[in-house]
């Protein structure tokens, strides 16, 4: 099917995963986008109905056919990407310590912290993106995902300056 391509080739990116030698088999981020949309389906719901078969890793109806769901193919991007980066740091946590021998020592703590950042952000942008999504935007994680323009334009009235939102 095609969501295995291109939601993979997407998930790829935002998890900086994109270049030789790959980090990651695409059969692996596959069944993470598998399970990603299992568990978003659990808190959100889509205007289509879509089956998953995490045993068989698959998703149906394709949501990058000809009816795509943006909506859709973003929030499970940004959950599988949460979900990556917390077993990352999870498996990384109790590495995060310091070796003195003599005069020399490796201080691990600081590749733990940035692994945990990476985890939040990533977390925090799928939190917004399902927020928004609930809040009728059908193309939610737009912004985080493609180029992004702001509505939000500035106007003067007579009675002073104000905020437009278009």
């Amino acid at each position: 099917m095609a969501w295995q391509t291109e939601m993979t080739t997407l998930l790829r990116y935002v998890i900086n995963d994109s270049e030789s030698p790959q980090e990651f088999s695409d059969a692996r981020l596959q069944r993470l986008i598998v399970s990603s949309a299992q568990l978003t389906l659990g808190v959100v719901d889509f205007p289509k109905t879509y089956i998953v078969d995490v045993a068989a890793s698959g998703i149906t109806p394709d949501p990058t056919g000809d009816t795509r769901d943006n909506g859709f193919i973003n929030l499970v991007i940004l959950k599988a990407a949460c979900l990556l980066a917390t077993g990352d740091y999870r498996k990384s946590a109790n590495k995060g310590l310091i070796v003195r021998d003599g005069p020399s020592s490796i201080d691990a703590r600081s590749l733990v912290q940035s692994k945990r950042e990476l985890m939040e952000s990533l977390c925090k942008d799928y939190s917004e993106a399902e927020f928004e999504f609930r809040l009728g935007n059908s193309n939610a994680g737009e912004a985080i995902l493609g180029p992004h323009r702001s509505n939000i334009t500035s106007g003067s009235t007579g009675a002073g300056n104000r905020t437009e939102f278009n």
